[in-house]
């Protein structure tokens, strides 16, 4: 089983078109030529159109369509945080995502969960975590005026209906940031100042705040996360790298530690496992 990071919508309006949840030029895909889909439209599991009715496109089109090589990339993930990673990295080009987008997407933090469930609660879309690709559409937005067929119609949404954000604020996930400002809002028991820069912050506590935990200076506090590592079981080699560029910075006004390591080609034990680098991803 795999776990779609990217590319979702495409994929689904892929299937969707092999099964004829729309034409396109007026032409329907002709499933008879997929036995794969042929077999499903049998089994009632999609229903297709009527070929004594419909226009199809003729054989040759369809193997043309069916024939076509897209190009994907199979990441093995060990743990969320690389997901989030990766995640990050495609969409750090192409059509942006809005902001929000991206503060909740591939977080698993109690605050994202928080507001991920009480947005599909209000919306109406609330679903399982993991979710097939052929129920995507039951959850996704769609607006009267396109009406692709999704499940959620936005101005039927209480956030649209009542004039609150557009239909357009809705599919970028407005609603999620309103909610994520009133619940910070409760919590830390003052209005929230709301912004962009607020908002990506929030939850950036600073190496200040650990030092004060651990009742002990800044300086002290980064000496000891160097003695962490270098009582670790990491290489010995890597151990010298990663304290060598352990470089405390300022970010989002709270110091930071920024690591520099640079790939290496050799194998690497840790943890009683070998890790070989196969280009920018790693085997264990």
């Amino acid at each position: 089983m795999y776990e779609i990071i990217d590319g979702m919508q495409r994929l689904n309006a892929i299937f969707g078109f092999i099964e004829n949840h729309f034409s396109v030029n007026n032409k329907f895909f002709d499933v008879t030529k997929s036995p794969l889909a042929h077999e499903l439209s049998k089994q009632n599991i999609f229903e297709s159109v009527d070929k004594e009715t419909a226009k199809l496109l003729n054989a040759s089109e369809c193997l043309d369509f069916l024939s076509y090589s897209l190009a994907v990339t199979t990441y093995r993930a060990n743990s969320q945080e690389e997901i989030e990673d990766v995640f990050n990295r495609i969409n750090s080009n192409g059509k942006h995502l809005s902001p929000q987008e991206v503060r909740q997407a591939g977080v698993t933090s109690s605050f994202s969960g928080l507001v991920r469930s009480l947005a599909s609660e209000i919306r109406g879309d609330v679903s399982q975590e993991i979710l097939p690709l052929t129920k995507m559409p039951e959850i996704s937005i769609d607006a009267k005026s396109i009406s692709l067929g999704y499940g959620v119609i936005a101005e039927d949404t209480f956030w649209c209906n009542q004039g609150i954000i557009n239909t357009s604020n809705l599919r970028d996930s407005e609603d999620e940031q309103i909610l994520a400002d009133i619940i910070l809002s409760i919590a830390l028991n003052n209005p929230f100042p709301a912004s962009k820069d607020k908002f990506d912050s929030f939850g950036i506590v600073g190496l200040e705040r650990e030092a004060k935990i651990h009742n002990t200076s800044l300086d002290d506090y980064i000496l000891f996360i160097s003695r962490k590592i270098r009582s670790s079981q990491l290489p010995e080699w890597l151990k010298t790298q990663v304290n060598t560029n352990l470089i405390p910075i300022n970010y989002k006004d709270c110091t930071v530690l920024m690591i520099k390591v640079e790939a290496g080609n050799e194998p690497a034990w840790y943890k009683n496992k070998l890790y070989i680098r196969d280009g920018h991803e790693k085997q264990a």
